[in-house]
């Protein structure tokens, strides 16, 4: 959760990338933080969201690979639950 937090407020550092961001979300990057602590917020207060990543680290095999594989997986979906609410926001679906 940390690391996906990390990566989006990346976005925000003034080279390509926040330029990127400025033609997303018209450089509200306020507005866009706000929505990561929404998505995280929302991801942590609903155990059937989060509970599948839990038993996938706690399932039998290697442990780094679990963690790698499931680390990534998660960040895909904290990545796709901001983009549908930045959509949703912006009147894009």
């Amino acid at each position: 959760m940390h690391y996906w937090i990390s990566f989006v407020i990346g976005i925000f550092l003034p080279d390509q990338k926040g330029k990127k961001l400025e033609s997303q979300f018209d450089s509200n990057v306020s507005a866009s933080l706000d929505l990561v602590r929404k998505v995280v917020k929302q991801f942590v207060g609903q155990p059937r969201q989060y509970q599948p990543f839990i038993e996938r680290l706690q399932a039998n095999g290697d442990f780094k690979d679990l963690y790698v594989e499931t680390m990534r997986d998660l960040q895909d979906y904290l990545t796709d639950a901001y983009n549908a609410k930045a959509f949703q926001i912006n009147g894009l679906e």
